[in-house]
């Protein structure tokens, strides 16, 4: 596994997000931890996935969210469950191997919370239970398309706010 991923910032250009910041292999145990957590993963969702394909996932959705997430609710929803997985599989792993991980993981929730705001008004939890962590309780600035007009405001006494 070679343990990195491109990923475009901001601008678009293409930059390669790696766990270890000095691109050394990783110790047995730490493959075998990221193994673990893949078979498991791959055997849920009955298709493969590793730990590329997840931050890969990550990416392009936040991505899509800083370009302005034009889908349904429940497909930003949907797509806010990668993050839960990237979590779950640092949940599962040694600290030192979490840390590697991270090197990749914040920069994209940086990205992701720039690119969001609080969902104060708390209008995600008209579609779905909202859970406890803190990108399901985040919106994005840009509200576009469908998404737009599924989390409009209704402002008493008229229509919806914000399209």
């Amino acid at each position: 596994m070679s343990m990195a991923v491109t990923a475009s910032d901001q601008g678009g250009d293409a930059t390669t997000l790696r766990i270890s910041p000095d691109e050394g292999s990783l110790k047995p145990e730490e493959q075998t931890a990221i193994s673990a957590v893949e078979a498991r993963f791959s055997e849920r969702a009955r298709h493969p996935v590793t730990l590329d394909s997840l931050l890969a996932e990550w990416e392009q959705f936040v991505s899509e969210v800083e370009q302005g997430y034009a889908l349904f609710v429940y497909e930003y929803l949907n797509d806010l469950t990668t993050r839960d997985l990237v979590e779950e599989l640092l949940d599962s792993v040694p600290k030192s191997l979490q840390k590697k991980i991270a090197i990749s993981v914040q920069p994209l929730d940086a990205r992701f919370k720039a690119a969001t705001e609080p969902d104060d008004d708390s209008r995600l939890s008209r579609y779905f239970r909202v859970r406890a962590k803190w990108w399901w309780r985040r919106i994005p600035t840009k509200l576009v398309g469908s998404l737009a007009e599924g989390l409009a405001l209704v402002v008493p006494g008229g229509g919806p706010e914000g399209l």
